[in-house]
């Protein structure tokens, strides 16, 4: 501030000071801070601010390149770190020795951040069906959600699963809340804090990992990309956690078990996720895409965020499945069924119709099974649970049975492959829709959508 113009009392100043325009007083200093501030918070998504307040700091053992660890500690040391990593263990507390390392390969992995510290579980929940959710801490204090699904115990059997090949499943989150604001969607009450880091993400498989080996549950070998958070929001630190994933030196998922759903903000978000373009991409995930409705405006009251019309969307997802291999070209279609809202038999004619060019896209004359490849996964709304689920309970119905199996057989008798979500982890706000954390006082970088 000029002393002469600012209109608050200064003390005597220098005329070399006063022609810098150097803040002279508090009340200015406290001025020029506020109008930084005010800029900052227009910052549009993307920026740094979204990133995580450690960005660039070293990675953890999780996501640091094979090659790269290899080059540390020679082939044996990285084949025996992930032999630790792959089954939720942490390679710094086996003892020494034990793993294979010598001193100086425990010096060199030293200097990166303990996968146990990127974002220790702080409290697991149990429901009656088995379903464990996990809550994870990142290192800036915020908090983050996932959901290990074994399969249904047998009572009668003891507790243990049916099928002896049964598999367990993890629901992984992308980010710490979600600016898309889907209505009938607790997480989406949130609003957007942060998106995850590469090594947060994976952080949460690291765990999930270490209790089914603990706990000798089913191994997990499936994944979904449906927890907290949009992917096709935060794309780089979604394919830098599934190249670690699919990577059979590391976490070694197949592809085909990896899935990443989004609600696609834009067309080009299917082709984003699946890393159509990219050189030397890994191979791509399967993909959901998060659908909800086929009309329109009625997507635009349920996902507020919407800007494109479905049928562009879809005009971006056919480029997309037509850039993959014939046999990869498959797509699982997301459908919430909300009772008296979407779940009509006028609303599952119009779907039929609107996935006539997605089966078109997706067919492969090679398919032992002769279906189209898109198969409508419909998920009765879960309306129970606490929190925010509780809250959102009051403003939609899950559909009765009836409805539920009418809308399926309509669909089947339009030639639509469909099935129907299970639901799991109801009874503790675990289920699909109800994820949601409690966050530290800060602000939002993104309020959701309709919300103040």
């Amino acid at each position: 501030c000029a002393p002469d113009r600012c209109g608050h009392r200064h003390r005597a100043a220098t005329a070399a000071a006063t022609a810098l325009h150097r803040p002279h007083c508090t009340a200015c200093l406290l001025a020029m801070l506020t109008r930084i501030a005010a800029m900052l918070a227009l910052l549009p998504l993307g920026c740094a601010l979204l990133a995580p307040p450690h960005a660039g700091a070293g990675c953890s053992l999780l996501s640091l390149p094979y090659e790269r660890l290899h080059s540390l500690v020679g082939g044996a040391g990285a084949k025996s770190v992930w032999r630790h990593l792959r089954s939720g263990r942490d390679p710094a507390a086996a003892a020494a020795g034990a793993d294979g390392l010598g001193a100086a390969a425990r010096a060199s992995l030293a200097a990166h951040t303990s996968p146990s510290h990127v974002a220790p579980v702080v409290r697991e929940h149990s429901t009656s069906d088995g379903t464990r959710k996990l809550l994870l801490r990142l290192r800036d204090g915020h908090e983050v959600e996932t959901v290990l699904i074994p399969p249904r115990p047998d009572v009668a059997g003891g507790g243990r699963a049916r099928n002896a090949r049964a598999r367990s499943t993890l629901c992984v989150s992308s980010q710490v809340g979600c600016r898309q604001g889907c209505r009938f969607c607790a997480t989406g009450t949130m609003g957007l804090f942060r998106s995850l880091d590469t090594d947060e993400v994976l952080a949460q498989v690291f765990a999930a990992r270490g209790l089914a080996e603990r706990e000798a549950l089913p191994p997990l070998s499936n994944l979904v990309f449906m927890g907290m958070g949009e992917p096709a929001d935060n794309v780089p630190a979604v394919r830098g956690a599934l190249a670690a994933l699919t990577d059979r030196r590391r976490f070694g998922f197949s592809p085909r078990a990896v899935t990443v759903s989004t609600v696609a903000p834009t067309a080009a978000a299917f082709g984003a996720l699946l890393g159509i373009g990219e050189e030397e991409a890994p191979p791509p995930p399967a993909l959901a895409w998060s659908l909800h409705a086929a009309d329109a405006s009625l997507r635009r009251r349920l996902v507020p965020t919407a800007v494109d019309e479905p049928e562009a969307l879809r005009e971006g997802l056919c480029a997309a499945l037509a850039a993959l291999p014939p046999r990869r070209r498959r797509l699982v279609v997301e459908y919430v069924l909300l009772g008296g809202v979407n779940d009509g038999l006028a609303e599952a004619d119009e779907l039929a119709a609107f996935l006539r060019p997605v089966e078109a896209a997706c067919f492969d004359p090679g398919r032992a099974s002769r279906r189209t490849g898109v198969l409508v996964n419909l998920i009765p709304y879960n309306d129970g649970g606490g929190g925010a689920a509780a809250r959102l309970a009051a403003r939609y119905e899950r559909p009765t049975w009836a409805a539920i199996d009418a809308f399926q057989a309509r669909l089947r008798q339009r030639g639509v492959w469909v099935s129907v979500r299970a639901q799991r982890g109801a009874d503790d706000s675990s289920a699909c829709g109800q994820l949601w954390a409690q966050q530290p006082q800060a602000r939002r970088h993104q309020p959701a959508a309709g919300m103040v």
